[in-house]
């Protein structure tokens, strides 16, 4: 008796070392939602076959702040709509030339009973990639404004640098100029590449494959501080001036 005693302790050593030695695997994480608790402002993302279907944010009195939908073919994203109101909406079509990725957004005017009766280009974005098909460059331009453009510097699947300006036919205003460092875990954005249709132009370092630490420029140096999940995702993080929360599905 005391022999299948040892014997069954033993097994059972066995096994529990046997599982503390596998690592917790998991399939990538696709972010729900983002809550600025500061300014109680949320974002969230909804998913369909494991792409982004849609996105939306919403202010402290639950006031949309935008919504967007997002259409693929094959697998491959081909469009998304924003803005959309009982009078109006916008439509992105997203196409290949030798520029780079670009999408034109057109804006669609609707009459009382819901048709369109009003339509005009609105905007137009390129995003151009490097060899390792990471985004190098992003340029929008809107109707009668100045052209928005984005340039980022690559480094270890890493935005180390960028920079953000405001051009026009006479000048260029740099807004943002910034070396930026990581953490080392897996980015809250690094899952899905419809997330560059989301992020902020002066924000992009966030769709690298680490979470943005440390952001330098000529205003010296600022950071964002992270709690993470047992998966290594960020389940909050504060920065300079604000505290958020973060929650995600696993995406299969």
């Amino acid at each position: 008796m005391a022999v299948r005693i040892l014997f069954i302790f033993v097994l059972m050593s066995v096994v529990t070392t046997a599982c503390d030695e596998v690592p917790y695997e998991t399939s990538p994480l696709g972010v729900t939602s983002i809550v600025n608790h500061t300014v109680n402002q949320t974002q969230t993302f909804k998913y369909h076959k494991n792409k982004l279907y849609t996105y939306s944010s919403k202010g402290s009195a639950g006031d949309t702040l935008a919504d967007m939908i997002f259409y693929y073919r094959d697998g491959e994203l081909i469009s998304f709509s924003s803005d959309s109101t009982k009078r109006s909406y916008k439509r992105s079509f997203i196409y290949k030339t030798n520029e780079g990725t670009v999408d034109s957004t057109y804006y669609f005017g609707l009459d009382t009973l819901g048709f369109v009766d009003t339509t005009y280009l609105f905007s137009r974005r390129v995003i151009t990639y490097d060899s390792n098909n990471k985004p190098v460059s992003v340029s929008v331009k809107d109707i009668d404004t100045d052209e928005l453009f984005t340039e980022l510097t690559w480094s270890d699947g890493n935005v180390t640098h960028l920079t953000y300006a405001v051009v026009s036919p006479v000048s260029k205003l740099i807004v943002e100029d910034v070396d930026v460092e990581y953490d080392g875990q897996s980015c809250i954005f690094k899952s899905d590449d419809a997330y560059i249709y989301v992020l902020p132009m002066d924000q992009l370092y966030w769709v690298s494959k680490n979470n943005p630490a440390i952001f330098t420029n000529d205003s010296g140096k600022r950071t964002n501080t992270y709690v993470y999940n047992k998966i290594g995702y960020p389940s909050s993080f504060i920065d300079s001036e604000h505290k958020f929360g973060v929650t995600y599905k696993e995406l299969r």
